[in-house]
């Protein structure tokens, strides 16, 4: 080969290896955009788009039903049943101050709370203060009808009223009492939190509902908590646990066992007879079953002990342990249970809560257990057909919520 050609050649060879590796370039691209593609497919079937999954399909007896309604039936004559309703006149249950170790008395404000220096006040001073008292008249509806004598009816007959009576924070009812205080917290005169604590007392255990997202059991179902709590008639609402974005856990609704797949979380059991207890990863679901379990949420933590008082740590993260939005659900004795939400990420009205001062709050409110949902954009709270609190970046929708109705 002369001296010509092999210059030539190598020219040649030259020039090709900018688009040698242009090629493979293009092909590695290509794909990473197949592997991608696929990927965001499964993404999208596997978590966002909605496909309904298969329930257990165990239906959990109510054991107290037929010796409620024979007592009932012996205690009370059909046509005199609206006897155990109490003063029509009242307009709502106050809210007074009770010693937070009585589990059986009303819902008051916390006895001291805490400043962002660890510090403990008294909330009569500035920590704590509560929204005034609605100068509008209540709305009244025509009273219902033929509601029979129920569990709790006689036990907390001083809080329901024959008549239904509505306030822009309270609703007394045949079956159904319910009053919302908001509190709010603050340090160097700026408010750091606020939130709402829905005090509930419910004549049977049928006005403690859930619903789900599109009224279907699965995964991608999303859905406001306005709009599952008046789908279902409810009066008061809040977030649940978000159960479809989680492949585990225990989930019983409405006395139906949906799932059953180990967890690593605690999990909070409400049972037909109005108790509620919390379990760690090791309960025993036929020994739910044979208690009655009614409904049953995975999320956590747990925030109080066994023995009713809040606990000083929990199990979760760096991140999870900082101020967030936040919702629980707490027990106080059978038929007498309270919701709270705590908004946050919003400057100068709430930062959000710990899981430590969220427990401390619980307590002092009487509760005897008390249990974290989910939180953040999802906590949200929904009284009278409209949303109450104000939650982080307008909300979320999810994948079902806890309501309370009047008993049918």
């Amino acid at each position: 080969m002369s001296q010509n050609e092999r210059l030539s050649a190598q020219k040649k060879k030259q020039a090709g290896e900018p688009r040698r590796g242009l090629r493979l370039f293009l092909h590695f691209f290509a794909d990473l955009l197949i592997i991608g593609g696929i990927a965001l497919v499964f993404c999208l079937y596997y978590f966002l788009l909605p496909r309904e999954q298969e329930s257990i399909g165990i239906k959990i007896e109510n054991p107290y039903a037929k010796t409620q309604t024979t007592a009932s039936a012996e205690q009370d004559p059909p046509q005199e049943s609206s006897k155990a309703a109490a003063d029509p006149t009242r307009s709502g249950d106050d809210i007074s101050d009770p010693d937070p170790s009585n589990a059986g008395n009303d819902i008051s404000k916390p006895a001291s709370s805490e400043t962002e220096d660890g510090s403990t006040a008294d909330p009569s001073e500035t920590d704590v203060e509560t929204t005034e008292e609605p100068t509008e008249p209540p709305t009244t509806a025509k009273p219902r009808k033929n509601i029979p004598q129920l569990m709790w009816t006689e036990k907390f007959e001083d809080h329901f009223s024959e008549e239904v009576v509505i306030t822009d924070h309270s609703y007394s009812g045949p079956t159904v009492a319910i009053d919302i205080q908001t509190y709010t917290k603050e340090n160097k005169g700026k408010t750091t939190l606020t939130y709402y604590i829905a005090d509930i007392y419910v004549a049977d255990i049928s006005c403690f509902r859930t619903a789900m997202a599109g009224d279907t059991y699965g995964i991608g179902f999303h859905e406001s908590v306005l709009d599952m709590t008046m789908r279902h008639n409810g009066i008061l609402g809040i977030n649940g646990d978000f159960y479809g974005y989680q492949k585990s856990g225990l989930v019983i609704r409405n006395g139906e066992l949906y799932r059953n797949d180990e967890t690593d979380s605690d999990i909070c059991v409400l049972f037909y007879d109005g108790t509620m207890e919390v379990y760690g990863p090791d309960y025993d679901i036929q020994e739910l079953i044979a208690k009655g379990a009614y409904q049953a949420w995975t999320f956590g933590p747990a925030l109080l002990d066994a023995d009713g008082h809040a606990v000083d740590t929990v199990n979760a993260g760096g991140y999870l342990q900082k101020n967030h939005p936040r919702t629980a659900v707490g027990y106080i004795e059978p038929g007498h249970y309270c919701f709270a939400v705590f908004d946050g990420r919003q400057s100068g009205y709430s930062n959000g809560i710990k899981f430590t001062e969220m427990a401390y709050i619980m307590e002092s409110f009487g509760c005897t257990q008390a249990y974290n949902l989910d939180g953040s954009k999802t906590s949200a709270m929904v009284f009278n057909g409209a949303v109450y609190d104000r939650p982080a970046d307008g909300g979320r929708n999810l994948s079902d919520c806890l309501l309370i109705r009047e008993a049918e």
